[in-house]
């Protein structure tokens, strides 16, 4: 059983419109895990009765009632999706901000510079990404650390990706500047509509943690070979149909590394994880059931980050205690919470994975990956948890 995803609202009515639209119900959280099930007019016999098995349990854990809180604080346009307002908005920035450029500029060594104008050069006209570029240096977050595996810093990995060899397919332009857009704010990575809502969590969580670690990650997928060691020791793949055209339109950073880490975080022996079909396979035969469990969410941002994950699952009776290990890994600075809720908005409904980062004043504020910043008073995100992977450090 597993915790699927539910697409975006504009997304899920365009791709899976009402009556048939996909249906993602949740099993016992006691088992720490949900099911996504499809609807009767496309699912096969065994789903079916899956999806009454689960049917049974809904409610005696989770709640499965519509929003009444939620609040979108912030919906920054996608990475790859630049619009022109905002581009004004860059250009005027980077006029705003080169006094401050420049004088960041000056306290790099003359090897660091060399490396900042060689990625400026590799961006060429894309404002965004430029001024993106520019915000990072200033606020201190370039040159930046060394990444969890090898040497250098941010910077380095930056300039590294402006001359590394690619796979056929990649633009080298398009993913070094769609990167500089997720670093900057990687709020603006949106899932589209494929059902990777944990693996876009783990790779927000991942740039916000680890930056440089991030762009050695996809720098390495975007490679010939297509091969990346994580920080624990485990290995991310290129999927073969990383460009298949049903992706939903995500950034290439995304569509490289969002399916590998959903294969990465398989459970099931000899099971993979299609980026085409947006499920796993045994060999040619197609697993009953999609999406990433809470426990696998844990296992691979531990393997991500080198740090312990552990996995809580939210059952009636410990909901607060739970969800205050929650609370005490924000206050204690360990970064945001990736944690399962059952969604219930817009006309999309099922296992959801996002990360909280922070509650205050009664509200918790949490990243969506549908590229969105929000916020639902706490009493209720409360009542639709189901999971949460609790860092150790």
């Amino acid at each position: 059983m597993r915790l699927n995803v539910v697409a975006p609202p504009a997304l899920a009515r365009r791709v899976v419109p009402a009556p048939a639209a996909k249906a993602v119900a949740t099993a016992p959280v006691a088992l720490a895990q949900s099911v996504r099930v499809t609807s009767a007019s496309s699912q096969n016999p065994f789903a079916t009765f899956a999806q009454g098995i689960v049917d049974t349990f809904r409610g005696f854990f989770v709640s499965f009632v519509g929003f009444k809180t939620r609040k979108i604080e912030d919906d920054p346009s996608d990475v790859n999706h630049p619009n022109y307002g905002e581009d004004m908005d860059a250009r005027k920035a980077l006029a705003a901000q080169r006094g401050a450029e420049q004088s960041a500029l000056g306290k790099l060594s003359q090897a660091q510079q060399t490396q900042y104008n060689t990625v400026v050069k590799a961006i060429g006209d894309r404002p965004q990404a430029r001024q993106a570029l520019q915000a990072l240096l200033v606020a201190g977050t370039l040159p930046g650390s060394a990444p969890l595996r090898g040497q250098g810093d941010a910077l380095t990995a930056l300039a590294t990706l402006t001359n590394a060899p690619l796979a056929d397919g990649i633009e080298r332009a398009k993913l070094l500047s769609e990167m500089l857009c997720e670093l900057e704010n990687p709020v603006r990575i949106n899932q589209q509509h494929k059902g990777t809502c944990a693996a876009t969590t783990a790779q927000i969580l991942l740039i916000r943690r680890h930056p440089a670690e991030y762009v050695r990650l996809v720098t390495d997928l975007a490679a010939p070979a297509g091969t990346a060691t994580m920080a624990g020791g485990g290995t991310l793949t290129r999927d073969p149909d990383w460009a298949n055209a049903n992706d939903g339109d995500r950034s290439t950073a995304s569509r490289l590394i969002q399916p590998a880490i959903m294969d990465a975080a398989e459970g099931i022996p000899f099971a993979h994880y299609k980026n085409a079909k947006d499920m796993p396979f045994i060999g040619p035969v197609p697993m009953l059931l999609g999406g990433m469990t809470p426990g696998g969410a844990a296992k691979v941002n531990t393997q991500l980050e080198g740090v312990k994950y552990k996995n809580v699952g939210f059952m009636f009776g410990n909901r607060e205690a739970h969800f205050q290990k929650v609370k005490d890994a924000l206050a204690a600075g360990l970064g945001s919470v990736p944690v399962g809720v059952m969604w219930s908005a817009d006309g999309a409904h099922g296992g959801h994975e996002l990360q909280v980062d922070k509650v205050a004043d009664g509200r918790v504020y949490y990243t969506n990956p549908w590229g969105q910043r929000e916020s639902m008073e706490e009493h209720e995100f409360l009542d639709h948890m189901t999971a949460a992977a609790i860092p150790t450090a």
